[in-house]
């Protein structure tokens, strides 16, 4: 990077609100543990009720999910460092709790599956491998690519969100500093987090990291509860793979249906642990195979009894 660009990015750079020092905070070398555990936990309450203006665009992009998902598309996470690896996390939790495959919701970070354990250097400035790792994702123009980035400018994130949109893709952006927003030509759904300043200035794991977990928590989990992945608050479609969770069916099952563990055990045994098929089984009075075929005809076939 030579001497101008680079007087242009601190520039840039300094009017993050992630990159800049809160005047009101003290120097946290001089102050207790448990003085600066009350600033920041009063800090993070701010943050929190920040999110109130962002939930009409959060709600579009869900419909938005919930509409390409239906639609037989996928939904893939794209980021650089922190915010890469938090996508991945919540690509690889819709599994195991909705039951879903994992090629419908996605993660892809800059520097490869090397990038979740370790820094690669200079990955998040890579526009060009931007362009190969998004030709290599296997991705179609019906899916949903949703960029995330705390600075709001990491090139690898925008330019793999404006590949996708030369092939007529749908684009959203979750961004934590609101600066320059119009410039986003190439995104259809952005949402402008106000992550604030870091304890730590410019560390953006800290506030900028929790506060995309959430919103990536809540979109998934939303759209999941639209496309029929729950039932009165419990994951029906949960993937039983272990006793814990063998356990939590048998119990869930007891919950909805008011039937002693016995009589649920011998349900979920008959369906192979599948909760939503043992449940319609009950509710229906049906063998697992018919079963199967109501909830392929209606995912919400256990509200329609």
């Amino acid at each position: 990077m030579d001497k101008k660009t680079q007087d242009q990015l601190i520039l840039q750079l300094g009017r993050l609100a992630t990159e800049t020092t809160s005047e009101e905070w003290p120097d946290w070398c001089l102050e207790s543990n448990e003085s600066i555990l009350q600033y920041q936990l009063a800090d993070y309450h701010r943050m929190v009720t920040s999110l109130e203006p962002v939930i009409p665009l959060l709600s579009r992009l869900i419909d938005r999910a919930v509409s390409i998902l239906g639609n037989g598309g996928s939904v893939i996470y794209a980021g650089a460092g922190t915010s890469g690896r938090l996508g991945v996390l919540d690509s690889s939790e819709c599994p195991p709790t909705f039951g879903v495959p994992p090629t419908m919701v996605r993660g892809v970070i800059a520097g490869g599956d090397r990038a979740l354990r370790s820094s690669v250097e200079g990955a998040e400035d890579n526009r060009e491998q931007a362009r190969v790792d998004y030709q290599s994702s296997s991705i179609r123009p019906e899916d949903l690519v949703i960029g995330i980035t705390a600075s709001s400018r990491t090139p690898w994130v925008l330019e793999f969100l404006m590949a996708h949109k030369e092939v007529g893709g749908m684009t959203g952006l979750l961004v934590c500093n609101t600066t320059e927003l119009s410039a986003y030509s190439y995104v259809d759904h952005l949402l402008p987090l106000q992550a604030g300043n870091e304890m730590i200035t410019g560390s953006t794991r800290l506030k900028s990291g929790t506060l995309t977990k959430m919103v990536l928590n809540l979109f998934s989990s939303i759209t999941f509860i639209r496309l029929g992945k729950t039932y009165k608050n419990r994951m029906v479609d949960l993937v039983a793979v272990n006793e814990k969770l063998k356990a939590r069916a048998v119990k869930t099952m007891m919950e909805l249906t008011a039937l002693p563990a016995d009589e649920c055990r011998t349900y979920l045994e008959r369906s192979d642990f599948q909760l939503k098929t043992a449940l319609v089984c009950h509710q229906r009075k049906v063998i697992p195979t018919v079963a199967r075929e109501l909830i392929e005809k209606d995912p919400l076939v256990l509200y329609h009894s």
